[in-house]
């Protein structure tokens, strides 16, 4: 048998950017649905969200790095470092292999796997084929994920 050991945690959720913000407003019971403001939602029978207000990427990766990275992989990076900060862990040679980071969203990818659809159903009217060129998504239609060369992306450098 294999176990596992929880020894350090980090968030990034509507009502906490870090655990004790989070954990301060759950327990208050302060609500993170309000209004949608990442798009325009006047047209959406629903118009509420738990969204993730007041975003800074920077504080956990370098700006170019986190222009590439979808929003919801922004949040990841984040979450995870706090978690290996809130760990007290020093990752060496010796024990890297042996740490992992695990971790759930709620909805990551939506808006870039909204914008991939878009991107082919646009190259599709195009071309008239109703399919979407898998060789050309990444250079054209999801650059987040893929290089020009149709190769995954290397992971994100951050600092």
């Amino acid at each position: 048998m294999v176990r596992a050991v929880v020894t350090g945690v980090g968030c990034i959720t509507p009502i906490g950017h870090n655990v004790p913000e989070f954990w301060s407003n759950l327990t208050a019971g302060v609500s993170g649905v309000k209004a949608i403001t990442l798009f325009d939602a006047s047209d959406q029978d629903c118009r509420i969200a738990a969204e993730v207000k007041n975003w800074d990427p920077t504080g956990f990766m370098e700006a170019k790095a986190a222009k590439r990275a979808a929003r919801f992989s922004q949040f990841a990076v984040a979450a995870a470092k706090q978690a290996v900060g809130d760990s007290g862990l020093a990752i060496t040679d010796a024990n890297r292999d042996d740490l992992a980071v695990v971790m759930n969203t709620g909805g990551g990818g939506v808006r870039g796997g909204h914008l991939c659809l878009r991107g082919c159903q646009a190259a599709a009217g195009s071309r008239g084929d109703g399919g979407c060129d898998r060789r050309r998504r990444g250079s054209k239609h999801h650059p987040s994920l893929y290089r020009s060369d149709g190769q995954y992306a290397r992971s994100l450098d951050t600092k």
